[in-house]
């Protein structure tokens, strides 16, 4: 967490420092980009069935491959995973690795939709990721997780956001419903836990 919070807030200034204080950066080809951005193709935009493919990629990752069930083990019990000879250091760098992996082709679909670059597009999003996940079921001690649940939370933070902005209601406000929605979780996550018949961490779901 320390090292994911300090390399955002450096990463930041140093995107503010290049663009003289946080400068709109227009992209060359904005018109065809913002056409992928916006466009149907079959349905939905071409940006969003990029979303969609990066999202059942996860899944599969998570759920299916050797890789994901690893990181989760690990997640839920590093000495029990060392025991059976995993090397959980590389679990770890592997489960950062894919983190920003995917968090880079985020910025790249945001990138794609807005037709420019701005340096502080994203603001704040970091709260909005840790409630979809929570919201989605996911354990922050590690060790059980749904991508499609945290899809299904991200869902749920966007209406909630969306929603009150078509209300007229204030941004400050938007951020106190968001805050008490992670709270309101993570307490719910708690009771549920304390019950004798929840599953325990050794059960994952894709």
């Amino acid at each position: 967490m320390v090292a994911t919070l300090g390399s955002l807030i450096a990463v930041r200034g140093l995107s503010l420092l290049i663009t003289g204080d946080g400068q709109v950066v227009p992209l060359d080809a904005a018109g065809a980009v913002t056409r992928l951005g916006f466009e149907p193709l079959l349905v939905l935009p071409a940006a969003s069935w990029a979303a969609l493919v990066l999202a059942v990629g996860a899944a599969l990752l998570i759920g299916r491959s050797l890789a994901g069930r690893r990181i989760l083990m690990a997640g839920s019990n590093p000495e029990a995973v060392a025991l059976v000879g995993v090397d959980t250091r590389r679990v770890q760098l592997w489960a950062y690795g894919l983190c920003g992996l995917f968090a880079g082709f985020a910025g790249v679909l945001m990138t794609v939709r807005a037709g420019s670059g701005l340096p502080t597009e994203g603001a704040g999003m970091e709260l909005q990721a840790i409630a979809a996940a929570v919201i989605g079921g996911t354990a922050l001690s590690g060790g059980v997780a749904s991508v499609a649940a945290v899809v299904a939370g991200a869902a749920f933070i966007q209406v909630l956001l969306t929603g009150l902005n078509l209300q007229g209601v204030s941004p400050f406000v938007a951020q106190i419903a968001v805050g008490l929605v992670i709270i309101a979780s993570g307490l719910l996550e708690t009771l549920l836990r304390s019950l004798p018949s929840f599953p325990s961490h050794s059960r994952t779901r894709t």
